[in-house]
């Protein structure tokens, strides 16, 4: 019996330690822009880490087909509340003025 916890605990471990790591893109920030693709069912939102697109040295760039995240992002965007949205992209580029999220997979819209 004591062999068979102590594999079963040696194979959870394992387990665990081969599991895949979920890495994400994650920005918080404004939405400053936002513009849907009719034909292609898409929207693209560019979120600022600043309020404001002028100011900020970079921005993030994230994708939805997503009806409801648009409306969302839209809402936001028109009462200027602050954004956390996360990515499919594996890590957040660290270089340049446009940087890819990928695909959204969640958003928060935080208070003002």
């Amino acid at each position: 019996m004591k062999k068979l916890v102590l594999v079963l605990v040696m194979a959870a471990t394992a387990l665990a330690l081969v599991a895949p790591a979920h890495a994400v893109c994650k920005q918080t920030g404004y939405v400053a822009y936002l513009a849907f693709d009719v034909a292609a069912n898409l929207a693209r939102v560019i979120i600022s880490p600043v309020e404001g697109i002028s100011p900020a040295a970079y921005h993030t760039s994230y994708y939805t087909a997503n009806l409801a995240v648009i409306t969302e992002l839209s809402a936001a965007m028109a009462g200027s509340h602050p954004v956390t949205v996360t990515g499919d992209k594996p890590s957040c580029a660290t270089s340049g003025a446009t940087r890819e999220g990928g695909i959204i997979q969640s958003l928060n819209v935080n208070p003002r």
